[in-house]
């Protein structure tokens, strides 16, 4: 997709049904939903939407798949202890729920051009990072991808099965899952995920960074990978994780 093409698509106020529910793990669900009415939502990989809890109150929510021939929209949410979507998620979802989005937002999208891209997810920040290398196989996009996942633990890494399997079918795609609070096994690294990046490459002049996760993340490479021979335009990052989504 072009960086030069227009990428925000109109707004649009949809119903949709809860489709399904599946938790990954103690804290993190799976939510699908089906557009009813309009019967899609028109979005573009690596965007966002808003979930309508009341008038005027929102909760933002990464979109979690490419578009999809039957139009699913793949949510990934977090159930933090005592959140307001803690409480949404026991008490008013269910499978055949009816729930109302707006959207899309953002402009996180694959920019066109020959670099290799490192991809830097911290913990669900792999949603919308999911999001983009489904795009980038659905449309045969072959440039070089380096996946680093970090997690403070292994169950953090709620969709490693599916990040190796991007890597056993597709030879342009590398992925290395760092935990920060857990012993790795081999293959895994150990530590912050941004300085896993930086012991790979010293250098990382002539490749782009996208990165969605913490906010303190999202900073650190904004501020140290620019040292070490990143262009600034070559930073790409989810700025809809600045908004606290509990």
């Amino acid at each position: 997709m072009s960086a030069s093409m227009e990428h925000n698509a109109a707004l649009q106020r949809v119903s949709c049904r809860v489709a399904g529910l599946k938790p990954f793990n103690h804290e993190i669900t799976q939510v699908l939903l089906q557009p009813v009415s309009p019967a899609s939502l028109r979005f573009h990989a690596g965007q966002y939407i808003n979930i309508v809890l009341e008038e005027h109150k929102f909760r933002p929510f990464s979109l979690a798949n490419a578009p999809r021939e039957d139009n699913l929209i793949e949510l990934h949410i977090q159930r933090k202890a005592g959140g307001r979507i803690a409480a949404w998620l026991q008490c008013e979802m269910d499978e055949d729920a009816r729930i109302i989005i707006e959207g899309p937002y953002g402009d996180f999208f694959i920019h066109e051009s020959g670099r290799p891209i490192i991809m830097v997810a911290g913990g669900i920040g792999f949603a919308p990072i999911k999001a983009l290398i489904e795009h980038m196989i659905n449309e045969r996009i072959d440039r070089t991808v380096y996946l680093y996942w970090g997690a403070r633990t292994r169950e953090g890494l709620y969709l490693e099965s599916l990040a190796r399997r991007w890597e056993e079918l597709h030879e342009n795609i590398h992925f290395i899952p760092v935990l920060s609070e857990e012993a790795p096994e081999p293959g895994e690294r150990s530590g912050l995920v941004h300085e896993a990046v930086l012991q790979d490459f010293p250098s990382l002049k002539g490749l782009e960074v996208y990165v969605c996760g913490p906010v303190g993340l999202i900073q650190a490479v904004q501020r140290i990978f620019p040292r070490h021979g990143l262009e600034e335009d070559a930073i790409f990052s989810d700025m809809f994780a600045f908004i606290d989504n509990a």
